[in-house]
């Protein structure tokens, strides 16, 4: 049995991508078990000691930082995205041009994300959408509900399409 004071001991792993699962394995020399768990329990599942550690993109946050050691394995970066013929997005150059009354950023209701927005566009009007923490607003783009809505490239990077289609 592993000593519950020395959790880091303990041979347990969140399901994790293979790049980082397989830099703590060469690094720790430990076996490691996979847990699956939704995305939602991924801190609380670390706290209530049920596993040791868990690699996750989840943002750090002040909050979570009272609960958490975080240990960056990759780094993020948040930009926005929005259709090309909307005069805001045409118009904007730089993340400071979305910080008006007139500009409808859409997030992810209760996500760190979120309160990142309320910081770093305070005049911007912004609409919290009830989609799972991993969702990314499309759709509230397209159907032009919201101007623009953030997105981390380097998380999403894998679902955009890198081939050309024709237009229909």
């Amino acid at each position: 049995m592993a000593d519950p004071s020395r959790p880091w001991k303990r041979r347990t792993l969140l399901r994790a991508r293979v790049g980082p699962r397989r830099a703590v394995r060469a690094t720790t020399r430990v076996r490691l078990e996979t847990v699956p768990v939704r995305f939602e329990d991924k801190v609380s599942i670390v706290m209530s000691r049920r596993v040791d550690m868990t690699i996750a993109p989840l943002l750090d946050t002040l909050d979570r930082r009272k609960d958490v050691d975080f240990v960056d394995y990759s780094t993020s970066a948040q930009c926005f995205f929005g259709l090309a013929d909307n005069a805001v997005v045409s118009l904007a150059t730089r993340v400071d041009d979305l910080n008006q009354p007139n500009v409808t950023v859409g997030y992810v209701a209760g996500s760190p994300q979120g309160a990142w927005l309320m910081k770093r566009l305070p005049n911007a009007a912004k609409i919290g959408l009830k989609l799972a923490p991993t969702d990314v607003p499309v759709n509230a783009v397209i159907t032009r509900r919201v101007d623009v809505a953030p997105i981390d490239i380097i998380n999403t990077s894998s679902l955009v399409s890198h081939e050309e289609y024709p237009a229909s």
